[in-house]
């Protein structure tokens, strides 16, 4: 049996899992409980299909390296780092 708590730790932090920016012990303790937990599976499963839905919907347009880069700096200065950083 899962706390309702662990199930409220997982689901806050599934987008970071997603995105890739959690810690190592995050991350493993995410798996665990997803292993387990068919409630918080399901809210896995969403988050998968809508970000799926959104590579999917995206217009395939020839990057801009110069606004690529004023946006990137931009949100940088806001707080925010890419996935993976």
């Amino acid at each position: 049996m899962v706390s309702r708590a662990e199930c409220e730790f997982v689901v806050m932090r599934l987008w970071p899992y997603l995105d890739g920016v959690l810690s190592e012990e995050e991350r493993e303790r995410i798996v665990r409980h997803l292993e387990v937990c068919r409630d918080c599976h399901s809210h896995f499963d969403f988050a998968n299909a809508f970000l799926d839905a959104v590579a999917a919907a995206r217009p395939h347009l020839k990057v801009n390296d110069s606004l690529r880069s004023r946006v990137m700096g931009a949100l940088t200065a806001e707080g925010f780092r890419a996935a993976g950083n």
